[in-house]
């Protein structure tokens, strides 16, 4: 997403990505970004990594579909 890939355009149903994992996926694009200016594109995927890691493993994958 911040590269401005294919699935830069896409919408959370056409990447196939539950409701969770999108909340997921739109606050780490989030803090990518704002990484991105601060500190350049490499210091933006590493955090991209880095949270990924971390949120899907705090949420189990985030499989559900957003209803607890």
């Amino acid at each position: 997403m911040i590269q401005g890939n294919r699935w830069s355009g896409l919408d959370w149903e056409q990447k196939g990505f539950s409701i969770d994992q999108h909340a997921i996926h739109e606050r780490i694009v989030a803090a990518a970004r704002s990484e991105q200016r601060a500190h350049g594109t490499e210091a933006a995927l590493r955090l991209i990594d880095r949270r990924a890691r971390e949120e899907c493993t705090a949420l189990r994958g985030a499989m559900g579909g957003g209803a607890h």
